[in-house]
C-alpha cells in the first residue's frame, strides 16, 4: 500500500532535487554531470535487497535531497539539513518520515549521530527505522565522496557487503579515487555495519582500511 504522502514526498524532493542542478548549472556545471537521485539509489541498492516498496520510496526521498545542504557552511551542514528537510511544507508527511529522511540527511553530512540533538528525534521512529536511516545517510556520503558528485565517476566504483566486509571496488585505473575523503566515509560506513572497510580495484587485491581512514 502507498502512503498518501508518497506522492507529495516524491515531487517536492524532486522539484529540490531540479533546484540544486540548476543552481550547478549557473556556476557553469552542466546538468547532466549532477548526479541523479536515481543513480544514487541504484547505486545503494546492494544494502537493502529485502526492503518495502515504501521503505524504497524513503530511500528514494533521500537520494533526491542528498545536496540540501550544500550551500551551508560545512560545519552546520549536518544540522541544516536535518532541520531544514523535518520542516518541509509537504502536506500529511507523518513524523515518522520527517525522523527518518532528516536522520538519513544528518548522517549524510558527517552529523555526530550520538548528539543530543539526534536523541531527542531518534525515539520518534523504531529503533532498526534509526540504524537504516544512518546507513542510507553514510552511503549517500560516500557515494558523493567517491564522485564527487559526478555521475561517470560514481560508475566507475561500487559497494560489495559480505558477512564481515563492506568493500569499495574501484574500476580499473581508478584507484585515485580512494583519497584520505573516501577511506573515512568507507570507515564510518562500516562501522555502522559492523563490518570490516576494504578498498579494492577490479584487476587488484583488495586492501583492508584502517578505522581511521587509512590502508
Amino acid at each position: 500500500m502507498v502512503p498518501p504522502w508518497a506522492p507529495a514526498l516524491l515531487r517536492t524532493s524532486r522539484a529540490l532535487a531540479v533546484e540544486f542542478a540548476g543552481i550547478f548549472r549557473g556556476l557553469g556545471a552542466e546538468v547532466v554531470n549532477v548526479i541523479r537521485g536515481e543513480e544514487l539509489l541504484a547505486w545503494t541498492d546492494v544494502l537493502f535487497k529485502r526492503e518495502e516498496a515504501s521503505d524504497r520510496r524513503l530511500r528514494l526521498a533521500a537520494c533526491l535531497l542528498s545536496n540540501i545542504g550544500w550551500r551551508e557552511h560545512p560545519d552546520f551542514r549536518a544540522e541544516q539539513a536535518m532541520e531544514r528537510v523535518m520542516r518541509m511544507p509537504i502536506v500529511g508527511v507523518d513524523h515518522r518520515a520527517r525522523v527518518f529522511l532528516g536522520l538519513a540527511l544528518f548522517a549524510r553530512y558527517k552529523g555526530n549521530i550520538r548528539s543530543s540533538l539526534v536523541r531527542r528525534v531518534r525515539g520518534l521512529v523504531k529503533a532498526e527505522e534509526g540504524e537504516r536511516a544512518v546507513v542510507i545517510g553514510r552511503a549517500l556520503r560516500l557515494a558523493h565522496t567517491v564522485s564527487a558528485g559526478v555521475p561517470v565517476a560514481l560508475a566507475r566504483a561500487r559497494i560489495e557487503q559480505s558477512r564481515r566486509e563492506l568493500t569499495l571496488v574501484l574500476a580499473p585505473g581508478a584507484e585515485r579515487l580512494a583519497g584520505d575523503a573516501v577511506r573515512k566515509a568507507l570507515a564510518s560506513m562500516a562501522e555502522i555495519l559492523g563490518r570490516r572497510p576494504v578498498i579494492a580495484t577490479e584487476d587488484k587485491a583488495a586492501r583492508a582500511v584502517t578505522p581511521g581512514g587509512r590502508a
